[in-house]
């Protein structure tokens, strides 16, 4: 990997040269910021060419020079010195020699024992703490290393960051004193100071409060004596000409600091902005880390509720059962059931569908499969189980969320009793003389769980020996292609005529969506009445 080592007052660090464009300039947002008024905002950049590396100038105001000579656009090889007129303590190697030692640790020493801190002394303090920032493995890390680094640029007696919470607050995330201790008590400071530099984009600095005009001083700044403050806003990148404050970091002494007034603005910009992409970072990282341990939540729910739902279809003498369920996220709010009700000699198969998609359904299609469950092995009437489930949704979700929902239970005779609430209704399906025959059954009620005082009605019907009952949920009849056009009852009809399985059902589904998207659960189950 070719990298750059960069010398900037003394202090050394190796870059990588990646991503490319490498940028140079005073910008805080380029890949080697370098915050003197001598370097251009926008002052030069590495690009890749012909397999090697070129460096061009982006017309900077004092320009740039490779091996003391001054360039528009330079090759580049191995050892090539880079710098800048006027700034001699700038220098730029690029692909050096590796060296077996370095001299950070004697460079830190230096400024641990008091050296008057000139600006290219603060200018390697920051660059240090920014690679120190960017090395660290979590958000309190980064935090910290911000704190002391901008404790020691201005001489600060604590500091605090404020992030913005998920109502938009400015909320106190951490402290440190000058000595490295903790801070966690904010009631000592200007939080009026904190909140106009989060709503503005502009840093505010204070040398001396009693200096000041007292007018302009909060009374929390007179309260607690404060001299020196400082609050520089955390700025997010502009989304279409706005800019974002993502937090602010504050500053305050009860002494007037003598390091702030030789701090410059560019500076504390540099550490808040550098700092505030790395905090972005830091919460993306740990959303995403979030998202994946969701991920396997969620990915662990669906095999539960699979694994219900297929280990549910028992095997029974007289019928053939089958079952399948796709979500169009990773858990689903259908679901099917079924059962053998040895003390009826008959078997139940029922069908649900949860309105609305993901957790929510989920969680609520789980407690409804529960009940309807264990209301059928203890064989009460379908009419009471609609009731019950109803009233039961109603009682705890008031009209949030309902369900339709298909019960029927069929005896080995072909003898059926259903129980239909708001579903689509289900389908008998037979062949005669060759020609398939397709009709469905009618009664219906009100979905569960929109009205509580809602009355529910059973109805009877007969399967002949080698018909087939079919139950779906409208995912399948309003699977959409990408032009929006509805798989539909027509070719539901066409397909079952044809002798479908519920694979091929499914495919056949999939086949018209032409790759889009499910737009909702796709559920079906049937139940084919054994030859007498």
């Amino acid at each position: 990997m070719t990298s750059l080592r960069a010398t900037i007052g003394g202090l050394e660090r190796t870059l990588e040269l990646e991503p490319l464009p490498f940028t140079i300039g005073r910008r805080p947002s380029h890949s080697l910021s370098i915050p003197l008024p001598q370097i251009s905002r926008d002052h030069a950049q590495i690009i890749a060419d012909d397999g090697g590396f070129v460096l061009n100038d982006q017309e900077s105001t004092h320009g740039t020079l490779v091996n003391r000579a001054r360039v528009r656009r330079q090759k580049l090889t191995p050892g090539d010195v880079i710098e800048f007129p006027n700034c001699p303590g700038v220098k730029i190697v690029f692909d050096p020699a590796p060296e077996s030692a370095s001299l950070f640790l004697s460079q830190m020493q230096k400024l641990e024992t008091g050296t008057p801190a000139l600006e290219f002394d603060r200018l390697r303090l920051l660059l240090d703490f920014s690679q120190r920032m960017r090395a660290a493995d979590g958000l309190e890390d980064i935090l910290a290393a911000m704190l002391d680094a901008a404790l020691r640029l201005t001489g600060a007696e604590r500091g605090f960051v404020f992030l913005r919470n998920p109502a938009g607050a400015l909320a106190l995330r951490t402290g440190r004193s000058a000595l490295g201790e903790r801070l966690n008590d904010d009631r000592a400071i200007s939080r009026s100071i904190v909140e106009r530099a989060g709503a503005s984009s502009n840093a505010i600095v204070i040398n001396d409060t009693r200096q000041s005009d007292g007018a302009v001083l909060a009374q929390s700044i007179v309260a607690h004596d404060l001299r020196t403050i400082v609050a520089v806003p955390l700025r997010d990148r502009a989304i279409a000409g706005v800019v974002g404050i993502l937090g602010v970091l504050y500053l305050d002494s009860h002494i007037a600091s003598p390091q702030l007034s030789q701090v410059s603005r560019e500076m504390l910009d540099v550490l808040a902005n550098d700092a505030a992409q790395v905090v972005i970072n830091a919460q993306l990282a740990a959303r995403q880390e979030q998202a994946r341990a969701m991920e396997k939540e969620l990915a662990l729910a669906a095999s539960i509720q699979q694994g219900l739902m297929s280990a549910s279809l028992p095997v029974i003498p007289f019928a053939s059962l089958d079952g399948l369920s796709v979500a169009c996220q990773q858990i689903g709010g259908d679901f099917y059931d079924a059962m053998l009700r040895e003390d009826k000699q008959e078997v139940a198969i029922v069908l649900a569908d949860v309105s609305g998609k993901g957790a929510a359904a989920a969680l609520l299609a789980s407690s409804l499969q529960g009940i309807v469950h264990a209301q059928l092995l203890a064989g009460l009437p379908l009419a009471q189980i609609a009731s019950t489930a109803n009233r039961f949704i109603c009682q705890r979700l008031q009209g949030e969320k309902y369900a339709t929902l298909v019960i029927v239970t069929l005896k080995p005779t072909g003898e059926m009793e259903y129980i239909n609430c708001g579903h689509i209704p289900p389908i008998i399906i037979s062949d005669r003389g060759g020609e398939a025959g397709y009709r469905s059954l009618g009664e219906s009620n009100m979905p569960v769980g929109l009205l509580p005082m809602a009355e529910y009605a059973s109805a009877g019907a007969r399967l002949g020996s080698g018909e087939r009952l079919l139950l779906v949920t409208d995912g399948v009849t309003e699977a959409a292609n990408g032009g929006g056009d509805m798989f539909g009852d027509a070719r539901l009809e066409e397909c079952l005529r044809r002798g479908a399985t519920i694979a091929e059902l499914a495919g056949e589904v999939r086949a018209f969506c032409q790759g889009a998207a499910l737009g909702d659960d796709l559920t079906a189950i049937e139940v084919r009445l054994h030859p007498a």
